[in-house]
């Protein structure tokens, strides 16, 4: 198997596969995280607020692979 693969929906039109990365860190130092993501393609999805000062941050892109 080479890896590349093409994902579908159930009437047979191809489909967009992301990548999804987690980033957690503590509050202040974890958005300049996520800045450098965005600067290397990466988007913004969203946050969560784990505790006083704990945040998981969201960001994903376009997988390659999916698409060939």
């Amino acid at each position: 198997m080479s890896g590349h693969y093409r994902s579908y929906d159930d009437d047979g039109n191809p489909v967009a596969v992301y990548h999804l990365k987690v980033l957690a860190s503590w509050s202040l130092f974890g958005w300049l995280l996520v800045r450098r993501y965005i600067k290397d393609g990466w988007e913004y999805s969203g946050r969560v607020r784990v505790g006083l000062f704990r945040t998981f941050y969201f960001v994903n892109r376009l997988s390659e692979e999916g698409d060939r």
